[in-house]
């Protein structure tokens, strides 16, 4: 009987987890992805080139600008996680090469994050969400160790995995180099952008906010510090363990409504605690040599509703070697593993100690 039990819940979980809609972009990987993660992910090549560095491998790229004097490069990724008509897929690195976290000026992260804001508002008219996001490690989805952050703009709502499918059959557009045209051809006529945001919301209906205005309950809300333009504290609502979050004090929805100032302190803030958050993963909840930079952002196609509520925030993900549990894949629970009080002191110490 019991058994029986279990198999109902079972089915009923798959229902309420799988089949219903979910504000989630399915990427459907085009067949030179498959063969670039086969040649440089599964069988490592015995004499890695740096993509990035290689005269020879550049000029077959699609780079859309170069500053030296701000050491930034910004590219098409000529192997995008998903199919053209679903979006676009760039990428934003330093052109000197760095790997490490670690290694980047106060000044270099605000250029890296400023090319993303630009990048980001003049795509905003066409997407419906955008993600900026970065992989270091292995583990975390990284396959040139060359740092990189992914901007990707999504022209399309969410969709089920049948409706991706029939879209996927009849592509509007079928090459990169049909897609990069049409990118040259928006970058260029994205004039007079406006970076600010007119979308109305209640604070006292957002979550974020809320944390932001009750300066006397920091201890309670685990915030761990709070910057000029940026507050961190742990995430509430984890979806991994040891996950903590850089939140802007101004209530946006997209990355292009932040200033300069802004989103670069955000970004100085989310890399100086990214290989804290690693080692602190490793030694206090499990194994761990990867972590992940995420932010999501609202585009111009999202409904008034979607971009009232959304307050942007940047996500510290450490990827240990913990599984992940059925609950955790369903939204549904997470396994920590860590004591959330002994995190908030370290931060706090490292936070004091880097004098941010």
């Amino acid at each position: 009987m019991s058994k029986y039990f279990i198999l109902v819940l079972g089915l009923y979980s798959s229902m309420v987890f799988c089949m219903n809609p979910k504000d989630m972009q399915l990427e459907f990987p085009i067949s030179t992805r498959k063969a670039y993660v086969q040649q440089n992910v599964v069988q490592k090549p015995t004499e890695p080139v740096c993509h990035f560095c290689d005269e020879k491998t550049l000029s077959t790229n699609y780079i859309i600008r170069e500053d030296h004097e701000s050491d930034v490069r910004e590219m098409m990724n000529k192997f995008p996680y998903f199919d053209f008509d679903q979006g676009l897929h760039l990428l934003i690195m330093p052109i000197s090469h760095k790997e490490h976290p670690d290694t980047f000026s106060d000044n270099e992260l605000i250029e890296q994050a400023d090319a993303a804001r630009h990048l980001s508002a003049k795509l905003y008219g066409t997407a419906y969400t955008q993600e900026y996001c970065t992989s270091w490690g292995r583990d975390a989805g990284q396959s040139v160790p060359h740092w990189h952050s992914h901007l990707k703009s999504y022209t399309k709502p969410p969709q089920s995995i049948p409706e991706r499918l029939a879209s996927y059959k009849n592509p509007r557009i079928k090459t990169i180099e049909e897609s990069y045209n049409e990118l040259k051809t928006l970058l260029e006529s994205a004039e007079n952008i406006d970076y600010s945001s007119d979308i109305l919301h209640d604070e006292n209906e957002c979550s974020c906010c809320t944390i932001k205005n009750q300066h006397t309950d920091d201890e309670k809300n685990l915030v761990v510090g709070r910057f000029t333009h940026n507050y961190i504290c742990l995430s509430h609502y984890p979806s991994l363990p040891g996950e903590i979050v850089v939140i802007p004090n101004r209530h946006v929805a997209a990355i292009k409504d932040l200033s300069r100032e802004e989103f670069g302190e955000n970004m100085i803030l989310a890399m100086a605690l990214l290989s804290t958050m690693q080692k602190y993963a490793h030694d206090h909840i499990r194994g761990c040599n990867s972590a992940n930079l995420f932010t999501k952002s609202m585009g111009q196609k999202a409904s008034d509703n979607e971009k009232s509520n959304f307050h942007l925030y940047t996500r510290i993900l450490p990827r240990t070697i913990i599984a992940l549990s059925a609950g955790q894949i369903g939204d549904n629970s997470c396994k920590l593993d860590f004591d959330p009080v002994h995190l908030c002191a370290h931060l706090k110490d490292i936070l004091s100690q880097k004098r941010i």
